[in-house]
């Protein structure tokens, strides 16, 4: 093209150098432009967070620019959704459709208990525990729809229910670790690491069938 066109490949050049400043330019002032950007997209980041990582929901959601690369990557609390060029614009749309997966689905307490119920249940047979014994959270969760890290939003959303719903006349219950590993923190946890679930009995032992 430079030989054939060399008028059209002068342009290209051009429009190439442009690009390449206005990227160059971007990254220079990433973070008063991305903050204004979220700004204007409803998007409200956490007060704490700094450049080059930026969280959201109480630091549920992380997003980290890498700067070498011009590239971001998005992540939850329960590991990586993807990785992306530094766009601003295409950032803000990710995220405001990664926030609608995670935070803006219809939530059922009462359904959701019954499905980890019904886990739950099966754990038990399988592995010959009686009810009432504690079951690793994640062996639980591996058995429900959905991804990891929306079920971790709504066991959240549940362990905040008031009054808690009960099920076969028992609640859940969950039961701290010290494996950060196995364990699942929270969306908006004050507490520690969640490692074990375990239903126990609403009504007095007497009154139970």
């Amino acid at each position: 093209m430079k030989h054939e066109s060399p008028e059209l490949f002068s342009q290209l050049e051009m429009l190439s150098d442009d690009a390449r400043a206005q990227s160059e330019n971007t990254l220079r002032h990433f973070p008063s432009l991305f903050s204004e950007a979220c700004k204007n997209a409803g998007l409200t980041l956490d007060s704490d967070c700094r450049h080059p990582k930026y969280t959201f929901a109480e630091r549920f959601l992380t997003l980290e620019i890498h700067t070498d690369k011009k590239q971001a990557v998005l992540e939850t609390r329960e590991g990586r959704i993807g990785r992306r060029p530094a766009d601003i614009p295409e950032l803000v749309e990710w995220l405001k459709q990664e926030g609608q997966r995670l935070f803006g689905r219809k939530f059922n307490g009462e359904k959701f208990l019954k499905t980890i119920r019904t886990a739950y249940k099966k754990i038990l047979s399988k592995e010959k525990k009686t009810d009432g014994e504690s079951v690793p959270i994640r062996y639980v969760l591996k058995k429900l729809d959905g991804k990891t890290d929306e079920k971790n939003i709504d066991l959240a959303k549940l362990s905040r229910l008031s009054p808690q719903p009960s099920v076969e006349g028992k609640r859940i219950d969950f039961q701290q670790t010290k494996d950060t590993d196995n364990g699942m923190l929270l969306w908006k946890s004050t507490g520690g690491y969640i490692g074990f679930i375990i239903f126990t009995g609403t009504e007095k032992q007497e009154d139970w069938a």
